[in-house]
């Protein structure tokens, strides 16, 4: 069967693997492109599995291959999606904090009086002042570490006695007590004289 004698009849959301010009027959068969949703569908579903990180790889040295500018930091699609980021946090600005009681109330399955606004307010101002208030995915990853530290903010010091720290010079544990003293302590279990 000749190219010519074989009529190919393409979804209207698919275009051959030349963009459009007549493909050679062994070019055509299993060359359909995804649509520009099935291609936003690959990026929705993304939650890091191995087999992911494996394509998003692959794709990223074939942009590399065949158009590096499409990498760059500033180019349009880098720009236009980290437009959303600084869209969130003008959001953001216009409300009293991003932290909440309710959503504290939310990760943690405590009431939310649980959580004052002295609390709040101090998590709020970590996210600001580390500027992590900028980086959804990073205030996600700070929040979820601080709770795991803390059993859920139940723990704001280390239950162990600290003693297992005592004369570890690479904490800066150098006089008597110190491991005790400087145990784990604050959201993040900082532990050590030099902490």
């Amino acid at each position: 069967m000749t190219e010519a004698s074989h009529q190919w009849a393409w979804p209207d959301h698919c275009t051959t693997a030349t963009m459009g010009a007549p493909a050679p027959f062994f070019m055509a068969i299993d060359q359909v492109l995804l649509d520009e949703l099935g291609f936003i569908n690959f990026f929705t579903y993304y939650s890091g599995a191995d087999h992911q990180v494996d394509g998003v790889k692959q794709l990223y040295h074939h942009i590399k291959e065949s158009n590096p500018t499409l990498l760059a930091q500033n180019a349009d699609w880098v720009e236009t999606y980290r437009d959303g980021s600084d869209k969130l946090i003008d959001i953001l600005d216009d409300k009293p904090g991003y932290v909440t009681s309710q959503m504290m109330s939310q990760l943690t399955g405590y009431p939310p009086n649980s959580f004052d606004a002295v609390f709040c307010d101090d998590c709020n101002r970590l996210f600001n002042d580390t500027g992590f208030i900028k980086h959804v995915d990073a205030m996600r990853m700070l929040m979820a570490n601080m709770m795991h530290e803390t059993c859920n903010f139940v723990y704001m010091k280390e239950i162990a006695d600290g003693r297992a720290y005592e004369g570890r010079s690479d904490l800066g544990n150098t006089q008597p007590g110190d491991g005790p003293r400087f145990k784990g302590a604050g959201v993040l279990q900082l532990t050590g004289r030099y902490n």
